[in-house]
């Protein structure tokens, strides 16, 4: 199929320079050409401004004088972006030329989707299970970095969160959340139920919109299908830092007043806080020595993912 497609695409950089080729590579090479490509860059100084300027001329770019936080930046992003359908890009992400069109035909195809996903891989081939059940407070224990996950990576509380259930299903299918590393949806939601919300600076910002979108009945969809590659923290410049692991159990604060206790005042909102401070000491002491989140609920390796990108017709990008 051949012509423009009504989407935008909005990538979010901070200094993204060793990464934002392969992204905006991966949309320009795109079956069917996209609308537009919005760069918002958060106050960037390696150089990847200027290289977004030399290499893809035709991006917008949208240049912060600091870093704004994932959340406020994508949403001048969104405020920029003019398509029927926007889709929101990691810059550490690459994929097929054939996947854009993929996700834009799907939506639609169905109408109760208004959230949709691909399957998301890491470069050696291990799945990042991130089309999965929102979280709750035993998440916190059993989470896909938990430490029990790590140890025990067959326990059926991860597999229940992860919906490992689901790893041999081929077709579209309904999720509690998804990832916004590659996160497609119709504008429209915008003025629905609002953008991001910016007290989130960097994580659980996609899984409290993916709440407000259930709680509004509008539909987040799986597409087994279709893959990624998120070359999330290959590198060792953006591994978890103590400051990351901070931004990420503050996020989880964030999220459990917002949806699932009475208000800051809840004394659960203490408890919770508690607990959390714990799980942050703990794992910014432990993390650089543990082993990497299991491919999936056996720890199998890369070579089971590969087969399963297979199964869903859907091969390695690159």
């Amino acid at each position: 199929m051949t012509g423009q497609i009504d989407l935008s695409v909005v990538v979010v950089t901070w200094n993204s320079r060793h990464d934002i080729h392969r992204c905006l590579a991966s949309v320009t090479d795109s079956s069917r050409s996209v609308r537009e490509i919005i760069v918002v860059d958060n106050g960037s100084t390696d150089g990847t401004v200027e290289h977004v300027r030399r290499f893809f001329p035709s991006a917008v770019v949208i240049r912060n004088g600091a870093n704004l936080g994932h959340a406020r930046a994508a949403n001048i992003g969104f405020e920029r972006a003019r398509g029927r359908y926007v889709v929101i890009l990691d810059a550490d992400t690459e994929f097929r030329r054939e996947l854009l069109p993929a996700m834009v035909d799907f939506l639609e195809r169905e109408p109760s989707a208004h959230i949709c996903a691909p399957r998301l891989y890491y470069p050696d081939g291990r799945l990042q299970e991130t089309n999965r059940n929102l979280p709750t407070p035993a998440a916190a224990v059993f989470g896909r970095r938990s430490l029990v996950a790590r140890l025990w990576p067959g326990n059926p509380l991860t597999a229940r969160y992860l919906r490992r259930d689901l790893r041999g299903e081929t077709r579209p299918h309904p999720v509690q959340q998804v990832s916004a590393a590659v996160m497609m949806f119709r504008r429209d939601m915008i003025e629905r139920i609002g953008g991001w919300d910016e007290g989130f600076f960097a994580y659980w910002l996609d899984t409290e919109w993916c709440i407000r979108a259930g709680k509004a009945g509008l539909g987040v969809w799986s597409l087994p299908h279709l893959s990624a590659t998120h070359h999330e923290s290959n590198r060792p410049a953006v591994r978890k830092t103590w400051r990351r692991l901070w931004m990420f159990h503050r996020g989880a604060m964030r999220l459990y007043r917002l949806h699932y206790a009475g208000g800051p005042l809840d004394p659960r909102c203490w408890v919770a806080g508690a607990l959390l401070m714990v799980r942050f000491a703990l794992l910014a002491a432990i993390d650089p020595f543990l082993p990497p989140a299991p491919a999936n609920g056996r720890g199998e390796a890369s070579a089971t993912a590969r087969q399963d990108r297979t199964a869903a017709g859907a091969k390695p990008p690159g």
